[in-house]
């Protein structure tokens, strides 16, 4: 029955990027568009077809609750700036703001694709509490033997009742797509990798969201 949810809610989100390739594909099929025009269509469909791809590994990651992780020497600079590449169109449409703060500009051993997937993940979840004109901070630092990510904003804050159940699945704000799931993918990503996220959130005057990764 979980699963038949999921799979439901998975579908339903699909439908987005499924309407852009069509749309894509017709405006290429109506006639021969200009060299500008043929370059965001192909854009359009090449970010569509990535976004469906990410959604289908989320919901196979939390229903075979297997986690196979990929941990290599990766440029945390490099991470920070394909996480606000992929996040800063979403977020303008919203008027958020997205600033990147680059404390450490080494390497640390991560799995790459999955590490950026949960700090996505988390970017766009704490949308859910920023209203137009907000900004969201993403920085990295070092503490001792760990890489530090630190996601914070200048929202709303997440209600306190609310806070001790945020990485559950199927938990899930009023103003949330889907069924919830991606903190609790978040968290399990970083925590197969042997790091830890924590909250912090007072309403009123925003949310940080913590991310210890080991270096060794």
């Amino acid at each position: 029955s979980t699963v038949g949810q999921i799979a439901h809610s998975r579908i339903r989100d699909f439908r987005a990027p499924m309407r852009q390739i069509l749309v894509a594909t017709d405006q290429m099929e109506k006639g021969n568009p200009d060299p500008d025009t043929q370059k965001q269509l192909a854009v359009t469909t090449r970010e569509s077809v990535t976004t469906m791809n990410k959604m289908a590994q989320d919901l196979l990651d939390f229903t075979t609750g297997e986690m196979r992780v990929n941990k290599m020497s990766c440029s945390v600079p490099g991470v920070v700036k394909y996480v606000v590449d992929a996040v800063k169109q979403d977020l303008e449409r919203d008027s958020v703001k997205i600033e990147a703060q680059q404390g450490y500009s080494g390497s640390a051993p991560l799995d790459y694709e999955r590490v950026s997937r949960a700090l996505i993940n988390i970017v766009n979840y704490a949308v859910n509490y920023i209203p137009p004109g907000g900004v969201i901070k993403l920085s990295t630092t070092t503490e001792g033997k760990n890489l530090v990510f630190k996601i914070s904003d200048n929202g709303n804050g997440i209600p306190k009742s609310f806070q001790d159940r945020i990485f559950e699945p199927f938990v899930r704000v009023a103003a949330e797509k889907g069924l919830g799931l991606s903190l609790a993918l978040s968290k399990r990503i970083i925590e197969a990798q042997g790091g830890k996220v924590q909250l912090e959130s007072e309403e009123g005057k925003g949310t940080t969201f913590t991310i210890t990764m080991p270096q060794s």
